[in-house]
């Protein structure tokens, strides 16, 4: 399983975000929306 949560901290890897097909990032984007939604869905449940 990936981590769910992955922040670009450094300049290298905000390089190589950048250098990302718009394509991987709409699906990294999609990924975190996806994994907040059901972690919200979690908490509102209880």
């Amino acid at each position: 399983m990936k981590e769910p949560l992955l922040y670009y901290k450094t300049k290298e890897q905000i390089e190589e975000y950048r250098k990302k097909p718009v394509e991987q990032k709409l699906m990294w984007l999609q990924q975190q929306m996806e994994f907040f939604y059901y972690a919200m869905n979690e908490k509102a449940k209880n």
